[in-house]
């Protein structure tokens, strides 16, 4: 076998390996269905990203969170400021809003979500949600 031979060949097997890795399809990550009862939300647009189901809004809990911050996805990301998704599995109408503390302390946007529907979160509040509670206006 002549240099040019082998370097060919080199370079060919480089490639096919590098290729292999690059195209090697990779796990899908089964998407989370939230339960009946659940409050979830997910990090991305239509049931995309990693989910944090608000257990305080099930039944039995409070009805509330004041303050996201502490709450995670299932991924470790921190929950506040990053929610665009929203699944409502439970009978209740809930209000997600823009400041913690239900924007008592700073004026701010929010969205309601119906009973047993899911949502986008609108561009307005989009990756700002930061509490959330029972809608003070069901549906």
């Amino acid at each position: 076998m002549n240099k040019r031979t082998a370097i060919k060949a080199a370079i060919g097997a480089a490639a096919a390996v590098a290729g292999s890795l690059v195209v090697a399809p990779t796990a899908a990550l089964a998407v989370y269905t939230c339960g009946a009862g659940q409050v979830c939300l997910y990090q991305d647009y239509n049931y995309k990203g990693s989910v944090s189901v608000v257990t305080e809004m099930g039944s039995g809990g409070p009805g509330y969170v004041a303050d996201f911050r502490g709450h995670r996805y299932t991924n470790g990301v921190d929950l506040n400021d990053s929610a665009s998704f929203v699944v409502n599995n439970t009978n209740q109408s809930i209000r997600l809003y823009e400041h913690g503390n239900f924007n008592n302390y700073k004026s701010g946007d929010w969205f309601d979500v119906a009973p047993n529907s899911q949502r986008n979160a609108p561009s307005h509040v989009n990756d700002k949600a930061s509490s959330i509670s029972w809608s003070p206006d069901p549906y």
